[in-house]
């Protein structure tokens, strides 16, 4: 073998391992999901707090005395370098189209069901009890839930669309301020300031050395720290690893069974134990944090001049601050959504397809039932319309008080081929030719020629038209009176009724019969 083989059956597992890592699977999917969960909540309750405060906006106005501050500055960076307001109106506008996509799908979906119900409730209402088959309620329940769940969840996604553009409503002035070039910023800030919308902050007003600026500028470090390790803990929460197939595979062979839960239990809090300490320490961490900001920013406050412009200043820098916050998280809203609505539909259109699959079935089905139901009728309505059998024979009463066998009625017998029962005799004539065969009632009758001068036939028809051959007809055979069955001729008068004698022979010869 060479280094590069790799045995294909080399991760082939028993099912009940391969059910416990799947098991393992899922809990370890849930607990990263919610610890990551708790790590967003809080960082976006921190610059909620903080944009409220206008912070590190303020720390930088009062340090730097700049018509744009570093910060604004770097959040406008930021915003611009993911599309700015250009890209998030754009999202929102494909959301629609999306969304419709989908539900195209689903009513499609739905519709086949309804058409398919409405042609069996047809058909059972025409047919009544000969419509046996099963009818579409009781097999597509579970179909109609499924789809029932999809429309539920598209609902959702409809609502958390409305709420996603509700919120760039409030929030379009400080995105489309940040979405701005740089100059055009400045520009935007000096005209306002030109005409005290955003009048520069006195320098004299605060002592950029102050204690307050001091403590809320190693706060807003805290901050940072903060942030950043959060990222780094989602990663790891992301990239750790464990096989636990060879767990499950040894619990498999000591106790024949795998007790899952309890193994994926105590693997989860060994695995992510330490991370989960992790979050609570930075979620505490957080909180000390932000209780000393709201402290020393109390201070940093009284400290401000208390003149109109300086509050006006204060509050577009705030609206500026927290545009970039929810540019982050609209845009973030949107890319979920976008994503939501492409792997949806996938899934649609394969529930779609097992529609149509179930309803050409039950089409075909109808078919055959239609075709059977057709077949029955027609049978019926011939059967139906049948004569009715003749009674059988009825033996007369008298019939055991007489011997006499031409009373008893008998059956008819079907007719006798004459050139059946017809034996072969041979020609005693001088031209020998041999006579055509006769008929035989009995087995034992033995035609044999005698002398023509012996005995003269009798000849029952007139003589052949001119041109024919002159013949001598042979004598008939008398039937025999101990014959074991009934014929409905008499048998005393054997050449009165039609068909009694052969057509005449052809041939110059006398033949006699000897009846043994």
């Amino acid at each position: 073998m060479t280094p590069r083989f790799k045995d294909m059956f080399s991760s082939l597992v028993p099912v009940q391992v391969h059910q416990a890592t799947a098991s393992f699977d899922a809990r370890k999917s849930e607990v990263i999901n919610v610890e990551t969960g708790r790590l967003r909540e809080h960082t976006q309750i921190m610059n909620g707090i903080l944009a409220s405060l206008n912070l590190p906006a303020a720390l930088d106005d009062v340090t730097n005395h700049e018509v744009l501050p570093e910060s604004i500055r770097q959040k406008s960076s930021k915003v611009k370098s993911q599309g700015g307001i250009n890209a998030i109106t754009q999202l929102i506008a494909d959301l629609p189209h999306i969304r419709k996509r989908n539900q195209e799908i689903l009513d499609e979906t739905l519709r086949l069901l309804n058409e398919e119900k409405e042609n069996d409730d047809r058909l059972r209402s025409q047919f009544k009890d000969k419509w046996t088959r099963m009818a579409s309620d009781q097999l597509t329940a579970p179909l109609h839930q499924e789809c029932g769940k999809y429309r539920g969840i598209l609902h959702a996604a409809a609502n958390a669309d409305e709420t996603v553009k509700q919120k760039l409503e409030e929030n379009k002035e400080g995105i489309r301020l940040l979405s701005a070039t740089e100059p055009e910023l400045k520009y935007v800030l000096v005209y306002i300031a030109s005409t005290a919308a955003i009048p520069c902050l006195d320098s004299s007003s605060t002592n950029k050395n102050s204690e307050a600026v001091v403590k809320l500028r190693g706060l807003m470090d805290v901050v940072q720290e903060i942030k950043v390790e959060r990222e780094k803990l989602e990663k790891e929460f992301t990239n750790v690893h464990c096989d636990m197939s060879s767990i499950f595979l040894k619990a498999l062979a000591d106790n024949q069974i795998i007790n899952e839960e309890e193994i994926s239990t105590a693997k989860i809090a060994e695995i992510y134990g330490p991370l989960k300490k992790k979050v609570n320490e930075t979620i505490k961490k957080q909180e000390d944090c932000l209780a000393e900001v709201e402290l020393w920013n109390k201070k940093f406050s009284s400290e401000k001049a208390s003149s109109n412009s300086a509050a006006e200043r204060e509050r577009i820098l705030k609206i500026l601050a927290n545009g970039h916050d929810k540019f982050l998280e609209i845009k973030s809203n949107l890319d979920e959504g976008t994503k939501f609505y492409n792997d949806l539909t996938p899934l649609l259109l394969r529930l779609q397809q097992k529609v149509s699959d179930f309803c050409f079935a039950r089409q075909t089905e109808k078919e055959d039932l239609m075709k059977q139901l057709q077949q029955n009728i027609i049978s019926g309505s011939s059967n139906s319309n049948a004569p009715p059998r003749p009674p059988p024979p009825k033996a007369s009463s008298n019939a055991s008080a007489t011997n006499n066998p031409f009373d008893i009625e008998a059956p008819i017998p079907p007719p006798r081929n004459i050139s059946s029962l017809q034996g072969k005799v041979q020609s005693s004539g001088r031209e020998g030719t041999q006579a055509p065969p006769l008929p035989s009632q009995n087995p034992h009758y033995q035609p044999q020629l005698c002398n023509p001068q012996q005995q003269q036939p009798f000849t029952p028809y007139a003589q052949p038209p001119y041109g024919y051959p002159s013949q001598q007809t042979p004598y008939l055979p008398q039937p025999q009176f101990n014959q074991n069955y009934t014929t409905p001729y008499p048998v005393a008068y054997p050449g009165t009724y039609p068909g009694a004698f052969n057509p005449p022979l052809h041939g110059n010869f006398k033949i006699q019969i000897l009846i043994s």
